[in-house]
């Protein structure tokens, strides 16, 4: 019986070990998975803001070009 529950005890040991282990793996990835989908948000962002500023830069290069078409500026120097 003594060898028994030595074998026992260890089987138990194992399959916590084992437990543990694909727990911290689970944990792992999912971590990495928060770490990704974070850093998939940023780069969204940073990117709609990047092509925010961009149009928005256009823009007002594009109302520059068009006041300077149009002769608005000579109107307003007046």
């Amino acid at each position: 019986m003594g060898v028994l529950d030595v074998v026992v005890i260890r089987v138990v040991i194992v399959s916590i070990v084992v437990i543990v282990y694909e727990l911290a793996f689970i944990v792992v990835i999912v971590s990495m998975g928060v770490v990704v989908g974070v850093l998939v948000v940023v780069i969204v962002v940073i990117r709609v803001v990047f092509a925010s500023l961009v149009v928005t830069v256009f823009m007002q290069m594009f109302a520059f070009m068009m006041e300077i078409r149009f002769g608005h500026k000579a109107s307003l120097n007046s």
